[in-house]
């Protein structure tokens, strides 16, 4: 999967999004966001990775337009097209994917607070940013989180952003890890409250459970349940 858009921020955040998405539909092996982002084009992406089919993206302001095609030999055969606003473009686009190859979607999944588009993009340069690990880029995520919970608080998987920087501070940057932790703890028991299904909550909450309590089996636990929300979670 690739994203293209004059804005690679956003490209980058989209990017890492959809392959979460994608990655909570039984059926489908997603490749990891550095994986997709070093990929050429869509003929180097199923060459270099083995890929059986390939979704091209373009984000064009607010507007998300893919394109579905299946590997065939050396050949990309068409399967479908899709052209939608970002937000609910992603659900559907998921949905739209998971029809195209066949794939069963889940059932439960709870519906998640919906976004107002400059909310989504600033959530998605959380993703982004998150993603370039460093301490710099950790604060300036943790700053796109932030105000994507002022503008509203419901939305989990932002809460859930907040949990996987503390932990990453606690393990690389924090002089007393500890109550960075904690910190992680609660924005990750946030996350799991509002939303169950958010796999990320999840992860977060295995890494602290591991490295506050030493509880060994727990955090076992709850790793797996990340992985059963979405088996494409590379942390988990």
């Amino acid at each position: 999967m690739k994203v293209e858009s004059r804005d690679a921020l956003a490209a980058e955040g989209l990017t890492v999004e959809l392959i979460r998405q994608l990655g909570t539909v039984p059926g489908l092996t997603v490749l990891a966001p550095m994986s997709t982002l070093a990929a050429g084009g869509s003929q180097d992406g199923a060459l270099q990775m083995g890929a059986n089919a390939i979704l091209d993206c373009r984000l064009e302001g607010t507007k998300l337009q893919a394109s579905l095609s299946r590997v065939e030999g050396d050949r990309l055969l068409s399967v479908g097209r899709f052209d939608n606003v970002i937000q609910p473009a992603v659900e559907a686009l998921k949905q739209f994917v998971a029809a195209k190859t066949g794939a069963r979607m889940g059932r439960g999944n709870v519906a998640r607070a919906a976004l107002d588009l400059a909310t989504y993009q600033l959530y998605l340069a959380g993703r982004a940013w998150f993603h370039r690990w460093s301490p710099d880029n950790l604060v300036q995520a943790q700053g796109c989180f932030e105000e994507v919970l002022a503008r509203n608080s419901g939305f989990a998987p932002a809460w859930a952003g907040l949990a996987d920087i503390q932990v990453l501070r606690a393990y690389w940057h924090a002089a007393v890890p500890r109550p960075v932790l904690e910190q992680g703890l609660v924005y990750a028991q946030r996350a799991a409250d509002l939303d169950p299904g958010c796999g990320d909550s999840y992860c977060s909450l295995a890494a602290v459970t591991a490295a506050l309590g030493r509880d060994w089996e727990k955090a076992e636990m709850l790793f797996r349940l990340a992985i059963e929300s979405n088996h494409s979670n590379a942390l988990a």
